[in-house]
């Protein structure tokens, strides 16, 4: 697990607890069902209406990855990628969408993918940018 997660998580528990004890201490009277529903129903509610369903229910990985502390094996991606580059330079693009299905790396497969169906290189950069910095 991430250090700064578990400090987040801690802190974040430990300025409830603070609220609750300065309102009186009466865990009863702080919490009301009806709030908890208002306000984790209408977030989920103004989620699904903003994102994708897919988007949602990827929020599971994300919090998997942001509680543990598995490393990216960056040295592999590089590998794969340098082979898929070779294999699309000699039989083009298109010839790497039969291997999308073995590829291990969501962001590798993602950026492939991605090669494959767009064909404006800035958004391709940008987007993989943008999940460089949501791995890291």
């Amino acid at each position: 697990m991430d250090f700064g997660t578990l400090i987040g998580l801690f802190a974040g528990v430990g300025i409830i607890a603070i609220g609750v004890l300065r309102g009186g201490g009466d865990l009863y009277w702080f919490f009301s069902l009806n709030s908890v529903l208002i306000v984790f129903g209408g977030t989920l509610a103004a989620a699904m209406v903003n994102y994708p369903l897919k988007n949602i229910l990827g929020l599971f990985g994300v919090l998997k990855n942001a509680f543990s502390s598995e490393e990216y094996d960056y040295q592999g991606v590089i590998g794969e990628l340098v082979e898929k580059g070779e294999k699309a330079r000699k039989n083009g693009v298109l010839s790497l969408e039969a291997d999308l299905p073995l590829i291990e790396s969501t962001f590798l497969r993602n950026g492939i993918e991605l090669a494959i169906n767009e064909r404006d290189s800035a958004r391709l950069r940008n987007y993989l940018n943008l999940e460089m910095s949501n791995i890291q």
